[in-house]
């Protein structure tokens, strides 16, 4: 993701914001710390990526609001959400920021339940440049300790990565063996009869 980055710059920070904020904002911090753009830059291209993204749930939401609310998930946890969005208000899209794997459901359900768009827009660019100012921030400061730190994420990635794939294989010849004795085993049993 850095090589991307530092190759094409601030669209590529735009871009990756869209998907995945929270790296490619402390990345982009770091790659501005190297010198290869400005960290207001950065900064405003993460953010408006950030906005970008947020959007498309919002309008998912929006979109498909009845088919939505005919799902087993949100008819199992819909009420819950929305007392939440209910109880902190427009608060909650800076919230989700900082609670992990809410930032999906929280944009999505401010869809689902018609949020006007000005309002959300509102609301989501500041969430947005906030985040962005933050993380960057963070990644230009510790730019060091950030490289070091996404070289040992990346090295953890790709042991658990193995360690995925050796678990997998293990499985599957558990599996097979598991089958092959339980073939025999009815073979046996139906030659007796």
């Amino acid at each position: 993701m850095e090589s991307f980055l530092i190759h094409y710059g601030l669209l590529a920070v735009a871009l990756l914001a869209t998907a995945d904020g929270d790296v490619t904002l402390v990345l982009a911090g770091v790659v501005a710390h190297l010198g290869l753009f400005s960290l207001p830059a950065g900064i405003a291209a993460g953010g408006a990526g950030a906005f970008i993204g947020d959007t498309i749930f919002y309008t998912v939401g929006r979109t498909n609001a009845r088919w939505i609310q005919k799902t087993r998930p949100y008819r199992r946890m819909g009420a819950r959400a929305e007392n939440l969005l209910r109880s902190f208000g427009m608060g909650q899209l800076f919230a989700m920021r900082l609670v992990f794997g809410t930032r999906i459901a929280t944009l999505t359900l401010c869809g689902v339940r018609g949020v006007a768009f000005w309002r959300f827009a509102l609301f989501d660019a500041l969430s947005c440049m906030a985040w962005a100012t933050l993380l960057g921030l963070l990644g230009f400061a510790l730019s060091d300790s950030a490289a070091w730190l996404i070289r040992e994420v990346k090295s953890v990635e790709i042991a658990a990565a193995g360690a995925l794939a050796l678990t997998v294989l293990v499985i599957a010849g558990l599996r097979r063996v598991g089958d092959q004795r339980l073939r025999r085993a009815f073979s046996t049993i139906s030659r007796k009869r």
